[in-house]
C-alpha cells in the first residue's frame, strides 16, 4: 500500500490537534516581563486581549486581580469592544468578579465602548463588567446592541459576572445573546425605544436582574430564565413588561417591578407576553395587568399587585395558580378578561364599586 506524504502529514496533524493539552495564558496588568506566549506567571501579559491573541481555540487565559480599561477592537462596523474574545477560548480571572473589572466606555449616547465580544463556543467567567456602551444610529444595527456584552449566540457563555451600569443604544443594555450562569445584571439603560434592559434574547441559569430600564421588558426581553430573581425593573415610553416581556421564565420570583407612576404606561409590570411555570409574581405595578399581561401562567402565586385593571392577570390564561392580595383601580382586582383554570382566588379588591365583583371581570372561572 502506498501512503503519501500529504495524507502522512494530515494524520499527524490530527493527531495532534486532538491528544495535544489546551495551553494556559496568564495576564497581569502589573506584568513587568509580558512575553508571548505569555505561559506564567513571570511572562504574563498586561492586557486581556493579548493573551486571547496568543490563544489556540480551547486554550485557557488566566487573569489576575485589576481594572482593565485600555485598548479596543472592532468586530462588526465600527463598535469596539475592550475585549474581543474571537476564538472558543475560556477567559476566567484569579479571584473572581469583585477584584477583576472589564471597564467600557460611554462618552455619549451615540458612541460607546462595549465591554468585551464573545464568538460561540468562547466562555467569560469571574469578571466585573462595567460602563459599557454601544455605537447609535449606524448602518449595522450589531453596533448598537449588547452594553456590557455581544454574544454570538447562545454557544456563548457568561458565568459568575457582574453586569453594572452598561448602556445600549438598541437593545441588550447589560447583556445581547449568550448563556449566561450565575450572573448579576443590574442598573443596565438602553435609547429611546429598545428593549431588555438587562438581557436581550439570552438564555439564564440562576442569574439576578435588578433596577434595569427599557422600553420593553425592563429587565430581560425575548429570553428563556431557570431559577432567576428579576427584582426592581422598570419601562418607560409606554412600553409593556416592567420585569420581563416575552419570555419563559421557570421558577422565578419576579418582584417590584413598575412603570414609571402607580397608573403606568404600560401593560403588564411583572411579565408581558410571556409564559410562566411555578413562579412568585408579586409587588408589581402598570396600568393594565399589575401582576402578568398577555401571557400563560401555570401554577404561580400572583400577589399583592397592582393596577388600573386586572390587579393580578389582564388577558390571561392562568392554570392551577393562586392569585391573592391583588388591588385594582377600576376593573378585576385579580383578573381581568382571562381564563382561570382550578385557580384559588381569594382577598383581591378594587377602589371603585363599579361592579358586583372586585375579584374577578369578564373573567372565564
Amino acid at each position: 500500500m502506498k501512503i503519501s506524504f500529504s495524507n502522512l502529514m494530515a494524520g499527524a496533524s490530527l493527531f495532534f490537534a486532538v491528544n495535544c493539552p489546551a495551553a494556559t495564558h496568564y495576564v497581569d496588568l502589573n506584568s513587568a516581563n509580558p512575553t508571548p506566549p505569555y505561559a506564567d506567571w513571570s511572562t504574563a501579559a498586561t492586557n486581556i486581549q493579548d493573551a486571547i491573541d496568543a490563544a489556540s481555540a480551547g486554550d485557557f487565559i488566566v487573569v489576575s486581580n485589576g481594572v482593565y480599561k485600555t485598548g479596543g477592537r472592532a468586530v462588526y462596523g465600527f463598535a469596539t469592544n475592550r475585549v474581543t474574545v474571537d476564538k472558543p477560548v475560556t477567559v476566567e480571572s484569579v479571584n473572581g468578579p469583585g477584584s477583576t473589572i472589564i471597564q467600557g466606555s460611554q462618552v455619549n449616547v451615540l458612541f460607546g465602548i462595549r465591554c468585551c465580544y464573545l464568538t460561540n463556543g468562547a466562555s467569560l467567567i469571574g469578571f466585573t463588567l462595567t460602563n459599557g456602551g454601544t455605537l447609535g444610529r449606524t448602518s449595522d444595527t450589531s453596533g448598537e446592541n449588547g452594553g456590557g456584552v455581544w454574544c454570538e449566540d447562545s454557544g456563548a457563555v457568561v458565568s459568575n459576572c457582574v453586569f453594572s451600569a452598561n448602556n445600549a443604544y438598541l437593545n441588550g443594555g447589560g447583556a445581547y445573546q449568550g448563556t449566561l450562569f450565575n450572573c448579576v445584571l443590574a442598573n443596565g439603560s438602553i435609547g429611546s425605544s429598545g428593549s431588555g434592559g438587562g438581557a436581550f434574547q439570552s438564555i439564564l441559569f440562576d442569574c439576578m436582574i435588578s433596577n434595569n430600564v427599557a422600553t420593553s421588558g425592563g429587565g430581560v426581553y425575548n429570553s428563556i430564565l431557570n431559577n432567576c430573581g428579576i427584582i426592581a425593573n422598570r419601562t418607560i415610553n409606554g412600553g409593556g413588561g416592567d420585569g420581563a416581556a416575552y419570555g419563559t421564565l421557570s421558577n422565578c420570583f419576579i418582584i417590584k417591578n413598575s412603570a414609571p407612576s402607580f397608573a403606568g404606561t404600560g401593560d403588564g409590570g411583572g411579565t408581558y407576553y410571556s409564559a410562566l411555570n411555578n413562579c412568585v409574581v408579586s409587588n408589581n405595578f402598570a396600568q393594565f395587568g399589575g401582576g402578568v399581561a398577555f401571557g400563560v401562567v401555570n401554577y404561580s402565586l400572583i400577589s399583592s399587585n397592582r393596577a388600573s385593571s386586572g390587579g393580578g392577570a389582564y388577558s390571561n390564561v392562568l392554570n392551577n395558580c393562586v392569585l391573592k392580595n391583588n388591588f385594582a383601580g377600576s376593573l378585576g382586582g385579580g383578573a381581568y378578561n382571562s381564563v382561570l383554570l382550578n385557580c384559588t382566588v381569594v382577598s383581591n379588591t378594587v377602589s371603585l364599586a363599579i361592579q358586583p365583583m372586585g375579584e374577578v371581570y369578564l373573567a372565564a372561572v
